[in-house]
Order: structure tokens, then sequence, then C-alpha cells
């Protein structure tokens, strides 16, 4: 069976909410995940470190990679990272690695998950997919009459699509990559699930906020920007769990 490989986009500044993440994702394992493994990829000038890839290593197995694309600022640097991991990616399995993987769950620090079985109900509805799916994530207005799918989503490892996004070599410095490419990823053919909620910028999540996307089906959630998600998750369904194992 082939595995999801999570991708964990950062740079130095948002390092520490992505520790405080994958020690959660890690938390939620009640064992050694066997569906999907992780990559912490970071802009070249940020670090990683042995003891948080140490950390991560006993839930997940994990893979590194830092950017070799030189860029700063936003969406510049976001933009970057994102075009070098992709190729990153491609070039490894065309040199026959990754092969274990058929899909990527591109993620940042804001993101959190809102279930135990996040991971497992993300792949669920990308397999339950009745047309040929090559991204699965939000899909929605960000400018009239026109959408985009959020970046924080589901992509397809297939080769062609692959090379199709390689071949190109980046794209706009001032435009979000997945605004400029969500035209892209709709010819190929993209999903809008209710499994990944956008909430664009947002300051913080409160409990009644978090209860609503959980009845709605989300999850996993993008873009808060302080830890409240990240707690919410901790006390509501971690402290539980961890209480019905002792």
């Amino acid at each position: 069976m082939k595995k999801t490989l999570i991708v964990l986009q950062f740079y130095e500044g948002d390092k520490a909410q992505g520790r405080h993440l994958t020690d959660l994702m890690c938390g939620l394992q009640r064992a050694k995940c066997q569906v999907a493994d992780i990559m912490l990829a970071c802009r070249f000038d940020a670090t990683i470190g042995d003891d948080w890839v140490e950390g991560i290593a006993r839930r997940f197995n994990v893979h590194t990679h830092t950017g070799r694309r030189r860029a700063y600022g936003w969406p510049f640097g976001p933009n970057e990272l994102w075009y070098d991991t992709i190729q990153w990616i491609y070039e490894n399995r065309q040199a026959g690695n990754l092969r274990q993987y058929d899909t990527a769950l591109f993620m940042e620090p804001d993101d959190a998950p809102l279930h135990e079985d996040w991971i497992q109900a993300i792949r669920d509805g990308w397999r339950d997919a009745h047309k040929p799916c090559y991204v699965m994530g939000h899909i929605h207005d960000f400018a009239a009459g026109q959408s985009h799918v959020n970046g924080n989503a589901m992509f397809s490892l297939d080769d062609k699509f692959l090379h199709s996004i390689v071949k190109k070599h980046g794209g706009a410095p001032n435009v979000g990559w997945d605004v400029v490419w969500s035209p892209h990823f709709f010819k190929w053919g993209t999903r809008n699930t209710p499994l990944i909620r956008n909430c664009y910028a947002r300051t913080t999540l409160e409990k009644a906020s978090w209860d609503l996307l959980r009845s709605e089906g989300c999850v996993m959630v993008h873009g808060v920007k302080d830890l409240s998600a990240l707690a919410l998750t901790r006390e509501h369904i971690l402290k539980p769990m961890l209480l019905n194992r002792t």
C-alpha cells in the first residue's frame, strides 16, 4: 500500500509553531504511523535540528530538505520553497527514491489537526473521489469571479503531473503560488473537500469555531496564526486520549 508524504514547509520565523504542530501530530498517533511519513522542508536560511527529527521519528519516518532557492519575504520566499520542494520530490522519484508515496499533503505551521484520525480521513477522502483527482483541498474565491485551491492540500505524486509543474521552473514572485497554479490544477482535476478548511490569516480560533469546523467535517484547519487551534485539539482530543491510555 502506498503512503502519504506529509510535507511541512517553514522558515526560521515560524519554525517554533511548526514544532508545536509536529508535537501534536505525534501525540495523536497511538503507535508509529503506517500510512504517512513526514518531510520537514525549510527555507534555505533556516535550520531543522537533529532533536526535532529525533522527536518526530518516534511516530513517523522523517525526511528533511533545505531549500536551494534563495528568496526572502512573502510571497516570494514561500513560492520558491514550494517550487524547490516539488522539484526535489520529482528528482528523487526519477532517481528511484520516494516511490513508496502516491500523495503529498502540503502543510504549513499555521495548520492544525482537529481529529485523532485526521490523516486517515484525508486519505479516505482522496481515495473516495469519483473522478481523477490531482489536487484535493479547500477551493474558495479570492477575488470576484476567481477561485483557487489553497495550497495546504493533498497532491498527487503522479510523475506526469509533477513534471507538468517542474518543467516551468516556478512562477510569479509577487503572487502566492497556489493562486498562480490553480488554473493548471483545475485543468488536471481538483476536488473541493470539507475535510480541509482555510481560515486565511485568522488571528485566533475560539472553541465555538473549533466545534463548528468539526461538526462540518473538517479535520485540518489552515490559517490560524496563534497556537489556539493546536491548544484546543490538545485539550479536547489529545488529553482524553492520554487519560484513556492510563
